[in-house]
């Protein structure tokens, strides 16, 4: 499979997730934003690097610059190297081309899997980053270039460092900076806020009437572990949207791989009302930790007031002391 490259200058909108691991995230991501410090971004597939990294660049005073993607699949080194760097077949440069990185010049280059670099390449790579110079394929002139890197991984990087498949120097410099995207199951009411997201948008593309998600179908949206995180919640509802011709989205339109779960799993033991409560309150406890215990801090990242707070503590029996640095909560 060839490598897909993409370049584009304008960044899309922040995505629409509102819980306090993704509003911490976020919150993080603005502030290494105005800086020019490469950024790794770690997490499973699906879970939205490129979302992210496309909302730090549009944070940058780089955003009016290109934001070029790097993805590929399997690709041969020889192939990575001059794409990623260019070529230069002669001393008179008769027959050369630039590479993603001079068409990140000023930029930001996003390259979608770190891991899949060879340990050559993950010290030229890592050189050109520290020296804001490279060279072309077949010249060792250097070139200076002014970019800012900011790459994803989904592979355990430390067991490829122990494997010797990974420079240890490459998780530390030039990636000082590292942001980690939590998993979609363990934030649930994301998981419904996308849902109705999708809803929204793919009804719109197809003409569908206004749709909402059945009680039933709710309830199993929230259990499902989502492997594949946002893509597959988005192929998922993409399906269910396309299947109903009505205005409520039922289990039965939801694809096989989510009923079969249900299926597997027997009858579901809670009732909707229940299962919001469980939601509300890993929501909480996610406040707390983000917030290191402070009820008022919490309060805020969830958009309620400290009375409501303090009533939810009491109501689910939570410990906000327990959530404080060096508690062991």
């Amino acid at each position: 499979m060839n490598a897909h490259w993409e370049e584009e200058s304008i960044a899309p909108g922040l995505p629409v997730e509102r819980s306090p691991a993704m509003e911490h995230v976020y919150r993080l991501a603005a502030q290494v934003a105005s800086g020019n410090t490469a950024v790794l971004l770690r997490g499973e597939r699906g879970t939205g690097a490129e979302g992210l990294a496309r909302s730090i660049h549009a944070m940058s005073s780089r955003a009016s610059k290109p934001f070029v993607k790097v993805s590929w699949a399997e690709v041969t080194e020889a192939f990575v190297e001059t794409e990623l760097f260019g070529f230069e077949t002669s001393a008179s440069r008769m027959l050369s081309q630039p590479g993603r990185l001079e068409e990140a010049d000023n930029g930001t280059l996003f390259i979608e899997e770190l891991g899949v670099f060879s340990l050559a390449t993950q010290g030229k790579v890592m050189r050109c980053v520290r020296e804001r110079a490279f060279a072309r394929s077949g010249t060792s002139t250097p070139k200076p270039v002014d970019v800012r890197v900011i790459a994803a991984s989904t592979q355990d990087l430390e067991r490829l460092v122990a494997e010797g498949r990974f420079l240890k120097d490459f998780c530390e410099e030039p990636f000082v900076f590292t942001l980690r995207i939590p998993p979609l199951r363990e934030r649930k009411t994301d998981i419904l806020l996308l849902a109705q997201h999708y809803i929204r948008q793919l009804g719109q593309r197809e003409g569908r009437p206004a749709q909402r998600l059945s009680s039933a179908a709710t309830s199993l949206v929230l259990e499902y572990p989502w492997p594949g995180n946002q893509v597959e919640l988005e192929q998922c509802i993409a399906h269910a949207v396309l299947l109903c011709t009505g205005e409520v989205i039922d289990v039965k339109h939801l694809p096989a791989s989510l009923q079969q779960s249900e299926s597997d799993a027997g009858a579901p033991g809670d009732s909707l009302p229940a299962t919001l409560e469980s939601v509300e309150r890993t929501l909480i406890i996610d406040a707390l930790r983000v917030s290191n215990g402070n009820r008022a801090k919490a309060a805020q990242l969830l958009g309620i007031t400290e009375r409501l707070m303090g009533l939810r503590v009491r109501k689910y029996r939570i410990d906000p002391r327990s959530y404080r640095a060096g508690s062991g909560g």
